[in-house]
C-alpha cells in the first residue's frame, strides 16, 4: 500500500513542529524518522493511521505553489495566514484539510480579535480551522516582572468561534489550554474548559476521514467554549452592561432559529457608548455621530466594544441625524443603501499609529463581528482615525489598490457594506464607499485541488532558512549537549524563555521586546548545561541587516531577564499541559552569557566584516546552493567562543540532513 503524504505549511519551522507534537498524541505517532534538506525537512512516520510522510515547508509564500493564495481564492476573502496548514498529497494535487493558530498571548484588549481575520478567512474557503490558546495568564509589571491582574477577553471574541460554526457548517473551533504561568484558582475554574483531548479527537477523525467523529468531537469542543464563555462571564463586576452567563447560552441556543442581530435587539437592552482617551485627535463630527450612534442603538452583548447594533425601527432616524450633521451632503446611494427594513451593525475602527501606519490588532476587528452575526447582516464601518494623507488619495482614486496593498483596508472594505470616513487628517469632512461598487468576490473552489509543491526548497532563500537550520542544528544535531530555550523565527510569538536547572524546566514569560538596560531581545536562547553556559543568537538575512555591536545587547537582555524569578516550571521532557507556577525550588545556578550572530554570507569577506560588526563570540555563516544543499560555517571570535565552538564540534550527533558543519576556530 502506498504511503499517504502530508505537507505541513508554517510560519516557521517551530509552528511546524509544534503541530507535529498535536500529531504525536491525536494519531498515536509511534515512530519517526527526520531527514531532508536545510530548509525544510522530511518525516518517516508510523501511526495508528499507517505508515505516512510529512514535509515541513516553513515560511508562507516561499515555494512553487502558494497555499494562502488557494485559500484566497477558495473563498477566503482575506489573506490572512494562520499559523500552519496541513494539506494531504493525492495523484492530481494537495489539498488543506485543517489549519490551526497557537496564541501565547494574553488575549484580551484588541489582542483578543487579532487573529480573528485567520479565522474567518478558512472557515470562508470551506477549512476547518483551530484556535489553540491560553488561558488563565497574568500581565506582568514591567519592571518588576511580578504578577498584576488576569487578562481574559470578552466573552464576545471566543462565542463568535462558535457562533461563525453554525452559521456556515464550518468548524472554528477554540480550544483552550492553560497558560503556563496560570495558578491553581485559575485551573480550578476554567478546567471544564481545556479541551485537548476533545481536538486530539478532531484531529483523528479528519485524518481517518471520518465526519461522523469529526461531528461528535467538534460538538465537544463547542460545548467546552460555551462553558469558558458563561465562566469568564460570571466573574464580570457588573451585568448591567454586558450579558450574563445564562443569557449567552440562552443566545447560543436560540440561533438554531432565528438571526443573532434578530436575538440581540430583542433580547436585554444593553447601553452603547464609544469611549476614547481625551488627548485623541478625534474630530468633532466624529464625537457626534458616537453620540448619535448611542442614542439609537444598543451594545452587542457588552457596551465597552467598538461595535453596537441599530434596530431596523431605528435605521431610518439614525441615517437622517447622520446625513443632518453632515450638512446633507452624504451620497444618495449611501443613504438608500443603509435606509432598509434591516438591523444595522457598525464597526468602529481607530486603527492607526501616531505616525498613520495601521495597528494590526484592528485588522481583526471587523472578521469579528461578521463571526458574531454572520455575513447577511448589514454593517456600516466608521473610520476615525488619523491614517496617512496619501491613504485618503488612494481610497478616493483607485480602492482596489487601498485593498491590495493594506490588510487592514482589505478587511474593512471586503467585509463592509458601506464604509464611512471621518478624520482630521482627511481634507474633505468625509469620505464614503459602497460594497457593491468595488468588491471582486473569490468563488468558493475547494472542489480543484491545488499544485503539488514538489520542489523542497525555496524560490528565495532568507531569515526563514536560517532560523530553520540554526534551530535543526541546535535542536537535532547537538540534542544531548544543549537545551534550546527559545526559538523565536519570522512569524514567532516570543511567548518566553526556558533554562533547566537539574530535572526541572523553568520559564519566563511575556517577554519584553527589549530590556531595562534597553538590551536587544535574541531570536534564539541555547543552554549548554554542561558548561554553564547561554548563547544569545541574533539571526538575520543578511551581514546588512545586522545591528553593530548587538553581542553586548544580547547577552545583557539574557542576563536582565534570567535575573528576575522565572513564571512557571515543569519536570524536563513533560507534556505541554503539566505547567506550575510554583517555583518555590528554583536556585539560579552560575551562568556564562555568550552571543552569536548568524546569517547567509555572500562572500568570504563576510566572516571577517562579521566579527567586527557583530562583536558576537561566535559567527554562524549560512551558505546554500540552488539543489538545497546548505553549509553551515561556525567560527569563534573570542576565547570563552572559541572553547563552546570546540565543545560544540566534539559533540556533534550523527547528521540525517543535507547540509554541513564546519567549525573554525580563532
Amino acid at each position: 500500500m502506498e504511503k499517504r503524504v502530508f505537507h505541513l505549511y508554517g510560519d516557521n519551522i517551530v509552528e511546524c513542529e509544534r503541530i507535529f507534537d498535536l500529531l504525536i498524541s491525536a494519531i498515536d505517532v509511534t515512530s519517526y524518522n527526520r531527514y531532508g534538506n536545510a530548509s525544510n525537512i522530511t518525516l518517516s512516520c508510523s501511526s495508528s493511521i499507517g505508515e505516512f510522510n510529512m514535509i515541513y515547508f516553513p515560511g508562507f509564500g516561499r515555494w512553487t505553489s502558494d497555499v494562502i493564495k488557494y485559500i484566497r481564492d477558495s473563498g477566503g476573502v482575506l489573506r490572512e495566514a494562520p499559523d500552519c496548514i496541513m494539506t494531504e498529497v493525492f495523484h492530481g494535487g494537495e489539498k488543506p484539510i485543517f489549519a490551526v493558530e497557537f496564541c501565547s498571548a494574553l488575549d484580551a484588549g484588541n489582542q483578543a480579535w487579532q487573529r480573528s481575520g485567520r479565522a474567518y478567512s478558512s472557515a470562508k474557503s470551506g477549512l476547518p480551522y483551530i484556535f489553540l490558546t491560553e488561558i488563565g495568564g497574568y500581565e506582568l509589571n514591567p519592571k518588576t516582572r511580578e504578577k498584576k491582574v488576569p487578562r481574559l477577553p470578552s466573552p464576545a471574541i471566543p462565542f463568535s468561534y462558535i457562533s461563525y460554526s453554525k452559521l456556515t457548517s464550518t468548524p472554528v473551533l477554540p480550544v483552550y489550554i492553560f497558560s503556563p504561568g496560570a495558578d491553581i484558582d485559575k485551573k480550578k475554574k476554567y478546567m471544564s474548559s481545556i479541551g485537548m483531548g476533545e481536538l486530539n479527537s478532531f484531529i483523528k477523525a479528519i485524518f481517518n476521514n471520518s465526519k461522523e467523529g469529526q461531528i461528535e468531537s467538534e460538538l465537544d469542543i463547542t460545548n467546552k467554549c460555551l462553558s469558558f464563555v458563561k465562566s469568564i462571564s460570571s466573574d464580570l463586576k457588573s451585568h448591567t452592561k454586558k450579558y450574563t452567563p445564562q443569557e449567552w447560552g440562552t443566545l447560543y441556543d436560540d440561533m438554531e432559529n432565528a438571526q443573532l442581530l434578530d436575538l440581540i435587539v430583542n433580547n436585554r437592552r444593553i447601553d452603547w457608548k464609544k469611549k476614547f482617551a481625551a488627548k485623541s485627535n478625534i474630530t468633532t463630527s466624529a464625537k457626534n455621530i458616537m453620540k448619535i450612534a448611542s442614542c439609537y442603538g444598543q451594545g452587542i452583548s457588552a457596551g465597552d466594544l467598538p461595535i453596537c447594533v441599530i434596530p431596523s425601527t431605528k435605521v431610518s432616524k439614525f441615517i437622517e441625524d447622520l446625513n443632518t450633521e453632515y450638512e446633507g451632503n452624504l451620497p444618495c446611494e449611501f443613504i438608500n443603501g443603509l435606509t432598509n427594513d434591516n438591523h444595522l451593525a457598525i464597526c468602529w475602527i481607530n486603527g492607526f499609529k501616531p505616525k498613520g501606519d495601521d495597528s494590526r490588532p484592528d485588522r481583526g476587528l471587523l472578521p469579528f463581528l461578521r463571526m458574531l452575526v454572520g455575513d447577511d447582516a448589514i454593517v456600516l464601518t466608521v473610520v476615525f482615525g488619523a491614517a496617512k494623507e496619501e491613504t485618503w488619495k488612494t481610497f478616493d482614486s483607485d480602492i482596489n489598490k487601498l485593498i491590495t496593498r493594506n490588510g487592514l483596508w482589505e478587511a474593512i472594505l471586503n467585509l463592509s457594506n458601506y464604509t464611512l470616513i471621518d478624520s482630521y487628517t482627511l481634507e474633505k469632512s468625509f469620505l464614503t464607499a459602497s460594497r457593491n461598487s468595488y468588491l471582486n468576490v473569490p468563488s468558493n473552489n475547494t472542489k480543484t485541488l491545488m499544485e503539488v509543491n514538489s520542489n523542497h526548497f525555496p524560490i528565495k532563500y532568507g531569515e526563514n532558512d536560517v532560523d530553520t537550520l540554526i534551530h535543526l542544528y541546535f535542536k537535532n544535531l547537538l540534542s544531548k549537549s544543549c537545551f534550546e530555550g527559545m526559538c523565536n523565527p519570522p512569524g514567532g510569538d516570543w511567548s518566553g524563555v526556558s533554562i533547566t536547572v537539574k530535572d526541572n524546566e523553568y520559564r519566563w514569560l511575556s517577554l519584553p521586546r527589549v530590556s531595562q538596560s534597553k538590551a536587544k531581545r535574541p531570536d534564539h536562547v541555547i543552554q549548554f548545561p554542561g558548561t554553564g553556559i547561554v548563547l544569545s543568537v541574533e539571526s538575520k538575512d543578511y551581514l546588512s541587516n545586522l545591528e553593530s555591536n548587538i553581542g553586548l545587547d544580547l547577552n545583557r537582555y539574557t542576563k536582565d531577564l534570567i535575573g528576575f524569578e522565572p513564571n512557571a516550571s515543569r519536570p524536563i521532557n513533560s507534556r505541554i499541559d503539566e505547567w506550575t507556577d510554583d517555583i518555590s525550588s528554583f536556585n539560579l545556578p552560575n551562568l556564562k552569557y555568550l552571543s552569536a550572530a548568524a546569517y547567509i554570507e555572500k562572500s568570504e569577506r563576510d566572516l571577517n566584516n562579521a566579527k567586527i560588526k557583530s562583536g558576537c563570540d561566535i559567527i554562524m555563516g549560512v551558505r546554500f546552493d540552488d539543489k538545497g544543499k546548505a553549509k553551515l560555517t561556525i567560527s569563534s571570535n573570542s576565547l570563552e567562543g572559541d572553547n563552546l565552538v570546540t565543545y560544540m564540534k566534539e559533540n556533534l550527533e550523527n547528521n540525517p540532513f543535507n547540509f554541513k558543519v564546519i567549525f573554525n576556530n580563532t
